[in-house]
């Protein structure tokens, strides 16, 4: 198309709008439409997920002020404090994309449930005999597990929007 030119998909109609672009009704049904996916999106995976994130802030700080510094490796608490947060990122990077009906949040729910198998291995693994492997268990059986379970169910949910974004 030469300078200047429009295309007829592009001209203005007898109203002043171009085709193809909504009115008023339009952006307010879009609006309307964001508006409750926002509402609708605080229900109990999302509480779940960004609860989680939350969470694990303050689990981060009781790792900082009594894991020991080498344990079993050098810089073991780093170790630990560093995948906590890892695990805090992802909560809320899912939060975040379940919040938006993003169908990516499958993908991050999968790197969770990832994570939080991981950890309770790791943590049943490491413990200490006694009441540290008592801890670690009780962890992995009634929290880690549990939510990796979750989070890969909403992973398997969420994988047939990747494919088929209509579903």
């Amino acid at each position: 198309m030469g300078v200047g030119k429009m295309s007829t998909a592009t001209m203005p109609t007898a109203t002043g709008r171009r085709p193809g672009k909504p009115g008023l009704t339009g952006y307010l049904a879009a609006e309307s439409s964001r508006i409750w996916h926002v509402v609708r999106a605080w229900d109990k995976t999302t509480q779940l997920l960004a609860g989680s994130a939350g969470g694990l802030i303050p689990w981060i700080g009781v790792l900082f002020v009594t894991l020991p510094p080498d344990d079993m490796a050098r810089h073991w608490s780093t170790v630990w404090i560093g995948f906590d947060l890892l695990m805090a990122a992802a909560f809320a990077v899912t939060a975040r994309l379940y919040l938006r009906n993003d169908p990516r949040v499958g993908i991050m729910a999968a790197v969770i449930a990832t994570l939080l198998v991981v950890d309770a291995w790791f943590d049943t693994s490491t413990a200490a005999c006694g009441l540290d492997s008592a801890e670690a268990w009780l962890s992995a059986i009634f929290v880690e597990l549990p939510i990796a379970y979750f989070c890969a169910r909403l992973a398997w949910r969420s994988a047939g929007a990747l494919v088929d974004p209509q579903r």
